[in-house]
């Protein structure tokens, strides 16, 4: 018997949320060179550019950046977005593009993933329009949330935030332990936990941390991954499915690894009107 439908969670927004920024890829096969092993082009990337290019500017994005040298070989940038586009200098969302990649970002403020989904369905409209559906072939689909903890999230130690606001920690033996200067409490463990997926099957989730800046602060980085394969997956719809899947479980995760010390440091949850 079939799982009986889920009424679909409430979405909220925190008041000082810790997002840095939400990324969605789209990844496609691309071919190898049998003269040069080991390198991958998309062969139709050349049009696909300057079709993606016009088409995205009717939309508005007219402003493109260029993330590569001009000169530079193509085929160094296998699955590396090359172009960027915006609606102005500066503004986000974005989108990108470049050989067997499409992503779709977004930074602070953040007004929840229904507010940005919509972002990336146009986008995505938008590609397999002008790419040749006999010759795309999808490889995966990925969500990311990267997270950057600061003082104002309570983090005043980068160890004890892993250990205590994010519980992300492994037991060591007491003889290691005490080889640290200052006691277990100054140990730092970073790490990635990768998870596959009962929930998406063939999927896999990913939490990695890390400590880092965020602009002049220290900081502790938490970022949320979900990978799906992606090889029947050439329309908006099919794609925007899985990634509404994928949101739900990161956003679980997230819930599940904050502690309530943490969380207060958030503020007030506002719901995000669908």
């Amino acid at each position: 018997m079939a799982d009986p439908p889920r009424q679909a969670p409430q979405e909220f927004v925190y008041e000082n949320p810790p997002l840095r920024e939400v990324i969605v890829e789209y990844r496609w096969t691309l071919t190898s060179l049998k003269v040069v092993e080991g390198v991958r082009i998309d062969p139709f990337y050349p049009v696909v550019l300057q079709n993606f290019t016009g088409e995205i500017a009717k939309a508005g994005f007219g402003v493109v950046e260029s993330r590569v040298p001009d000169d530079a070989p193509i085929e160094l940038f296998a699955h590396q977005p090359t172009r960027m586009f915006r609606l102005k200098p500066n503004a986000w969302p974005i989108f990108q593009i470049g050989p067997g990649i499409f992503t779709a970002n977004a930074t602070p403020p953040y007004g929840g993933w229904s507010s940005f989904l919509p972002h990336v369905r146009s986008g995505l409209d938008h590609l397999f329009k002008i790419y040749p559906s006999e010759f795309l072939n999808p490889e995966s689909i990925s969500l990311r949330y990267v997270n950057g903890f600061v003082a104002s999230h309570g983090m005043s130690s980068q160890a004890a935030f892993i250990r205590n606001g994010l519980r992300l920690v492994a037991p060591l033996p007491e003889s290691i332990v005490r080889t640290a200067e200052g006691g277990g409490d100054n140990i730092i463990q970073t790490g990635r936990a990768r998870i596959n997926l009962t929930y998406l099957p063939g999927a896999r989730g990913e939490i990695v941390w890390n400590t880092g800046r965020v602009k002049a602060e220290q900081a502790v980085i938490l970022e949320l991954r979900m990978q799906t394969p992606a090889s029947t997956m050439k329309s908006s719809e099919d794609v925007c499915s899985t990634l509404n899947k994928s949101h739900e479980l990161i956003s679980n995760w997230f819930e599940a690894l904050i502690s309530e010390d943490v969380r207060k440091h958030f503020g007030n949850r506002k719901e995000v009107q669908k």
